[in-house]
């Protein structure tokens, strides 16, 4: 059976795209920091919850291991909440991107995803944020050798 790994699997998309991959037979390791709890998954006895911080390489790096493919989706999702704390949400979108990705190689992670929760325009000079994002993603992907799942 073939591992996924979802970072901010708890979340409002998780909890649709978690059954799913369960239902499609994979084993699911949900990692996120159950902000807002995990009652929106499924009791199922291949999904295994991890409360942990993207930000805590050593704890990711341990949840990771043995999985073969990772769906990255924990962020800050929209610029009114990414404007609340810069510094906070700079730390979960950016900084800690490059080395999720590390520890993911690491690992053996055959694909990582990363599905951008970010609003495309309208607030704030968004579109501008997304293309620098982009942009990043894209490089830290290839320079560690693993296929970007973004256009």
């Amino acid at each position: 059976m073939q591992k996924v790994l979802v970072t901010g699997g708890a979340g409002y998309k998780g909890c649709v795209l978690v059954p799913k991959l369960l239902v499609a037979g994979y084993g699911v390791i949900v990692y996120d920091l159950m902000l807002f709890g995990s009652a929106g998954l499924p009791s199922h006895p291949n999904l295994k919850i991890v409360t942990g911080d993207i930000r805590d390489s050593a704890k990711y790096a341990d949840a990771v291991t043995g999985c073969d493919h990772v769906i990255h989706m924990a962020c800050i999702s929209n610029d009114p909440s990414f404007d609340l704390d810069p510094s906070l949400s700079r730390t979960i979108n950016y900084e800690c991107f490059e080395p999720l990705v590390l520890a993911s190689k690491s690992a053996g992670v055959k694909r990582f995803i990363y599905v951008s929760k970010q609003v495309p325009g309208g607030h704030g000079g968004t579109s501008a944020r997304a293309a620098d994002r982009l942009q990043q993603i894209q490089g830290a992907l290839r320079a560690n050798s693993l296929p970007p799942s973004v256009p």
